[in-house]
């Protein structure tokens, strides 16, 4: 079941988003997108997430949301199964630091199959990749995979 996306911001529900102009308590709002809106909640959304963390825990996962980032160049973070996710025309993965591991969950399992053997030695799931710590992660073959999933979005909402 496809689960569904936020609403948008109060203000863009209000008709700004469709060009109307409105003042919201002392400040005159500018119209923007609804995409825009959600963008800018998302990323917001994220950070909590991060912020939760403790510190060492926390240092891992901005190091990786920064190489995911990075990876697939454009795309939006959003929140989706209470976990960071990354969009580029489709959700492409999304990262966790669960209790006793940090998780890289790919949208296609078949996508991590044809890469299973270049993650040899970290425990692989049906389409995840877990790990202690981000070093032990082969960077380049991370790399492709996530490459591979944002020319390939799975969800796309």
């Amino acid at each position: 079941m496809r689960a569904r996306p936020p609403s948008p911001p109060a203000f863009a529900r209000r008709g700004l988003a469709n060009g109307a102009t409105g003042k919201v308590g002392s400040v005159m709002m500018r119209p923007v997108s609804a995409a825009m809106g959600r963008a800018m909640e998302r990323s917001k959304a994220v950070n909590a997430y991060i912020a939760r963390l403790p510190p060492e825990r926390r240092a891992e996962m901005e190091a990786l949301r920064a190489f995911v980032h990075q990876a697939i160049g454009e795309g939006r973070e959003t929140i989706w199964y209470r976990m960071p996710a990354f969009e580029a025309g489709g959700l492409v993965c999304t990262i966790a630091a669960q209790a006793r591991h940090y998780a890289v969950y790919v949208c296609d399992p078949a996508l991590l199959d044809a890469y299973r053997a270049r993650f040899a030695g970290l425990d692989l799931g049906k389409g995840c990749i877990r790990f202690q710590a981000f070093d032990a992660v082969p960077r380049e073959a991370l790399r492709d995979i996530l490459q591979e999933a944002a020319r390939n979005p799975g969800w796309r909402h």
